[in-house]
């Protein structure tokens, strides 16, 4: 394959480098925001496990059955 050479001209170049500026810092924020989003519900979920008693009953359960199952093989 051979390769394309072309120039730019210096206020094409101007965009260019504006466009990709922008692109870059929109990649950024998004993954920033979801990082939050991410942290911010993994830590209501643990939460609110913690603090539902009937939840917490369940997730205690099913370990204990958990641990009866492979006693009594």
């Amino acid at each position: 394959m051979s390769k394309v050479t072309y120039s730019l001209t210096p206020e094409q170049q101007e965009l260019l480098d504006s466009g990709l500026r922008m692109l870059a810092h929109m990649i950024a924020e998004t993954h920033l925001r979801r990082t939050v989003l991410r942290t911010q519900n993994e830590s209501t979920t643990r939460m609110l496990e913690m603090t539902n008693p009937i939840k917490r009953e369940k997730i205690r359960g099913s370990s204990d059955e958990h641990q009866s199952e492979d006693n009594y093989e």
